[in-house]
């Protein structure tokens, strides 16, 4: 079995970002990582300029029906606030290799500004390539 690429598509509001990532062959967990064509996930301002990226990448669990994915250290800081990813989940349509979709992700964020802490939600999607 060979790597995989996966085309994760993220979704916060009117925002929609695609990330491409590489998931390292596993049997029962492996892990996903950008790729080095990826454009990245990115927090902008309030004007549209942006502020940072985001690692994309994390950890993949073989469960039932799907493998569990979810995100590791994915944050950063600029323009005044911080985020973390508290909590994130998606589960595909089967067990690596032959899973080759995802549509329920999740990711919550920890978001702390000068006007206080509060939390974000996106939604992502993946496609396997």
């Amino acid at each position: 079995t060979s790597a995989q690429t996966w085309d994760l598509t993220f979704t916060s509001g009117t925002t929609v970002q695609v990330v491409e990532v590489v998931v390292t062959p596993f049997t029962n967990s492996g892990t996903f990582s950008e790729t080095s064509d990826s454009q990245g996930l990115w927090v902008y301002d309030v004007d549209g300029s942006p502020c940072f990226r985001m690692d994309v990448g994390g950890n993949i669990v073989h469960d039932s029906p799907g493998d569990r994915w979810s995100f590791v250290n994915m944050g950063g800081s600029g323009c005044g606030f911080q985020m973390l990813a508290t909590n994130s989940s998606g589960t595909a349509n089967g067990n690596f290799p032959d899973a080759d979709y995802i549509s329920n992700g999740v990711v919550s964020f920890s978001v702390q500004s000068p006007m206080g802490t509060h939390t974000a939600t996106a939604t992502w999607t993946a496609v396997k390539k």
